[in-house]
C-alpha cells in the first residue's frame, strides 16, 4: 500500500521508516515507554481485554496504556463489518487502541512519530499479522503516493497535538482533517476523540489536560504552551470545511481516554425522557494530577445540562463520526451499531462477569445487559456468587443518589440521609424479607444484595423506589444491616469529596449513621460486614465462570 512512499522496512525494529522522517523526527513521550516494553515483553496476554496487562497499571500513564476501558472509545459501535475494511491510525500512541484495531479489522496501518512508542506497538500487536506500523510524523508522509485508499482513519488524542508538529500552526488541525479527507475511500469515516475546551469538568474546577493550568481552555489558551483543544462548534465547522459532509456526535464519559460510558447525541431528549445524566458518575477524576479544585456537585450539574439539552456542548470529551460520501453505505459496510441511546461497560472483574448495559429507544426504552464475550452464558457462578444478565425494564425518574446531593446544597445532609437509608430499609423489607438471624437483624434475600442508592431510581410520577441492575445473587440470604452498610460503605468512597462529614473516619461514619436505625450495631458488626464485602468482592475479581 506504502510501496511508492520512500519507506523501508527496518527488520530489527519491525517498523516501516522513511529517508526524511521516523527516527528522530519526533520526539513526544510521557515517561512510561521503558516501563511498557519491559511489562510487553513479560506477559503473554496483550489483547484489548487482557488481565495481565492491568496487574501492571502502577500510575497515571501506565494506566492510559493498559486499561482495559481505552477501547470503548470504539467498542461501543461494535464494527460488525470491520473483518473487510482497512484502517490508518495516525498518532498510534503505545498501540492500546492499535490493539484492538487489529483485532476487529482487516487490515491496520498504525502511523507514529516516538519510536519508543512504535516498539511498544510492535510488541503489543506482535501476534497480529495486520498490523503495520510506521514510524514517523505523518504530516511527511508522501499520501498522494499510496495505491489505495483506507476505509477508516482515526484520530484518537491526536488532533489537539498538530500545532506543535506541522508550520505553521494555526493551519494544524485543518491540513490534518483535509489529509484524512484525502486518504479516505469514496464512502469512508473519521473517528476523532478530543477533548472538549469546554468540558464541565473544567468550569468545576479540573486542571487543563494538556497545560495542567485551571480554566485555561475556557479562557481561550491564553498562555500558548501546549495543544489546543476544541468546542463542538468550531470542530464542527473545521471538519465541514474539510470536506465532511455528515457528522454524527458521541458523549465519553468521565472522557475519551478511559470512557466507561458513551452516550449518543443523536438521540434527542436524552435529559427528560431517557435520564442519561443517571449514567455519568462524578466527580470527574483530574487526570494525573493529585488535587483539584471541586467548585460544585458535577452531578446535579450534569442532570441540568442534560436536561436543557446542553450535555453535547459541555461535556468533558467528544467522540466524532465524519462521514466521507454516503453515511449509510459507509454504516453499512463498516456494519456500525448506532441504534441505542447509552452504553456503559463494567469491565474490571472476572472475564465471566464482564457485561455491558445498554439503553435501546422505544415507547417504553429497553435497558439490555451483554455479556463482554459470546462464550460465556446468560448466567455465570462462581462458587457462592451468581450473575444473571438479560433484558430489564426502564424506570424514568432520578438515582435515589440525587435526593442525597439536593440535601448537601440545602444544608440537610444528615437528616435526608437517615431518612433515605429508612426508606430503602423499608422497602428492602416490603419486597425481600425471609425472617430473623440469631442477633435480632432482619434476613433479606440474597438477591437484595446490590440495592445501594446508585440502583435504585425514584419513578418521576408516583415517587415509587426501584431496584434496577440487578445482577448479583449469593448463596444465602443476607442480614439488613450489610445492605446498609453496602450503601454506607460506596457512598463514602464514590463521593467522599462531596458529603459534609469533616474528616469522620469511614467507620466512625458508617457506625452513627446504622445507629440511627439498629442502635445495637457496633464496630465488631462492621468488621464482620467488611470482611464479607471483601470476600465479595475477590469472588467477583478473580473468577472462573463454571457455567
Amino acid at each position: 500500500m506504502f510501496q511508492h512512499c520512500g519507506l523501508s522496512f527496518d527488520k530489527d525494529l519491525g517498523v516501516y521508516v522513511g529517508k526524511n522522517h521516523g527516527v528522530n523526527s519526533f520526539t513526544y513521550a510521557d515517561g512510561s515507554e521503558t516501563y511498557l516494553l519491559s511489562v510487553l515483553d513479560k506477559v503473554q496476554d496483550k489483547s484489548s481485554l487482557s488481565r495481565e496487562l492491568q496487574q501492571h497499571v502502577r500510575d497515571w500513564a501506565s494506566l492510559y496504556h493498559l486499561s482495559l476501558e481505552r477501547a470503548n472509545l470504539l467498542r461501543c459501535f461494535e464494527f460488525y463489518g470491520g473483518g473487510k475494511a482497512s484502517v490508518l491510525e495516525l498518532g498510534a500512541g503505545c498501540g492500546a487502541i492499535t490493539r484492538y484495531l487489529g483485532e476487529q479489522f482487516g487490515l491496520v496501518w498504525a502511523v507514529e512519530g516516538s519510536l519508543a512508542r512504535c516498539k511498544c506497538i510492535r510488541k503489543r500487536c506482535v501476534d497480529l499479522d495486520n498490523v503495520r506500523v510506521i514510524c514517523g510524523n505523518f504530516f511527511d508522509i508522501p499520501w498522494e503516493n499510496i495505491e489505495e485508499k483506507f476505509d477508516l482513519v482515526t484520530l484518537i488524542g491526536v488532533l489537539e497535538y498538530g500545532s506543535l508538529y506541522f508550520s505553521p500552526p494555526s493551519d494544524a488541525a485543518s491540513s490534518t482533517l483535509r489529509l484524512a479527507h484525502e486518504v479516505l475511500k469514496e464512502n469512508g469515516l473519521l473517528i476523532i476523540a478530543i477533548e472538549n475546551k469546554f468540558g464541565v469538568k473544567y468550569w468545576s474546577g479540573c486542571h487543563e489536560d494538556h497545560t495542567g493550568i485551571v480554566f485555561e481552555s475556557l479562557q481561550g489558551y491564553p498562555s500558548r504552551k501546549g495543544p489546543t483543544t476544541y468546542g463542538r462548534q468550531e470542530l464542527e465547522d473545521l471538519l465541514r470545511r474539510s470536506g465532511f459532509g455528515w457528522v454524527d456526535w458521541y458523549l465519553p464519559f468521565p472522557d475519551y481516554k478511559l470512557p466507561d460510558v458513551i452516550i449518543n447525541a443523536q438521540i434527542p431528549e436524552l435529559g427528560n425522557r431517557y435520564f442519561v445524566y443517571n449514567w455519568i458518575e462524578t466527580p470527574f477524576q483530574d487526570r494525573g494530577f493529585t488535587k483539584r479544585l471541586l467548585l460544585f456537585n458535577e452531578s446535579l450539574v450534569v442532570r441540568e445540562l442534560s436536561r436543557n439539552n446542553l450535555l453535547p456542548e459541555l461535556a468533558n470529551s467528544f467522540l466524532v463520526l465524519a462521514y466521507k460520501g454516503n453515511p449509510k453505505e459507509v454504516s453499512k459496510f463498516l456494519g456500525l451499531s448506532g441504534s441505542w441511546v447509552a452504553k456503559k461497560y463494567t469491565l474490571r472483574r472476572a472475564p465471566c462477569f464482564r457485561k455491558c448495559t445498554m439503553l435501546v429507544p422505544g415507547d417504553p426504552p429497553k435497558i439490555i445487559h451483554q455479556r463482554i464475550g459470546e462464550q460465556f452464558p446468560r448466567v455465570c457462578r462462581y462458587k457462592s456468587v451468581v450473575q444473571k444478565i438479560g433484558e430489564e425494564e426502564f424506570v424514568p425518574g432520578d438515582l435515589a443518589l440525587f435526593s442525597i446531593f439536593e440535601s448537601i446544597v440545602r444544608g440537610d445532609f444528615e437528616r435526608e440521609l437517615l431518612q433515605t437509608l429508612r426508606a430503602v430499609k423499608d422497602f428492602i423489607l416490603n419486597n425481600f424479607s425471609t425472617g430473623l438471624e440469631e442477633e435480632g437483624y432482619p434476613l433479606v434475600s440474597d438477591q437484595a444484595f446490590d440495592v445501594i442508592l446508585s440502583n435504585v431510581v425514584k419513578d418521576v410520577k408516583s415517587q415509587e423506589l426501584h431496584f434496577i441492575d440487578r445482577e448479583w445473587e449469593l448463596a444465602e440470604p443476607l442480614p439488613i444491616d450489610y445492605i446498609l452498610f453496602r450503601n454506607l460503605l460506596h457512598m463514602y468512597y464514590r463521593f467522599a469529596s462531596y458529603l459534609p462529614i469533616k474528616g469522620k473516619p469511614m467507620e466512625q461514619w458508617i457506625i452513627e449513621n446504622i445507629q440511627q436505625i439498629f442502635p445495637q450495631y457496633d464496630y465488631r458488626r462492621l468488621v464482620h460486614n467488611m470482611e464479607r464485602e471483601k470476600h465479595i468482592a475477590t469472588l467477583v475479581a478473580s473468577a472462573d465462570t463454571e457455567g
